[in-house]
């Protein structure tokens, strides 16, 4: 199916902001003062974890948008510890509209 009838059935109807899917087939919700909208190059559990931590997330600072938060899952000192990154894909550095290198640990 299309992008907004997913993100219907994920957010059971208009999202809890009460808006409707928007032209660019992305549902927005309400938070706090941000109008949110998860990215569409996210996986269906990526965008579902993004939006439950978006209202809390840091903005990168190169593109102002709301942080993606992921876990450490590699074997160290680190493991199961949350961080922020920029929610965008990897891409060139040259790429202006890919991942900037935003990083910050939770707190």
């Amino acid at each position: 199916g299309d992008a907004a009838g997913q993100w219907a059935k994920i957010l059971g109807g208009a999202g809890r902001g009460g808006k409707a899917a928007r032209s660019s087939g992305q549902s927005a919700e309400r938070g706090g003062s941000r109008n949110v909208v998860a990215p569409s190059y996210l996986s269906e559990k990526e965008q579902k974890a993004y939006l439950k931590t978006v209202h809390e997330a840091p903005l990168c600072k190169f593109h102002k948008e709301p942080c993606a938060q992921r876990t450490v899952v590699k074997p160290g000192p680190n493991l199961g510890k949350k961080f922020w990154v920029c929610p965008r894909p990897n891409g060139l550095p040259s790429d202006k509209e890919a991942r900037c290198n935003f990083f910050a640990w939770v707190e």
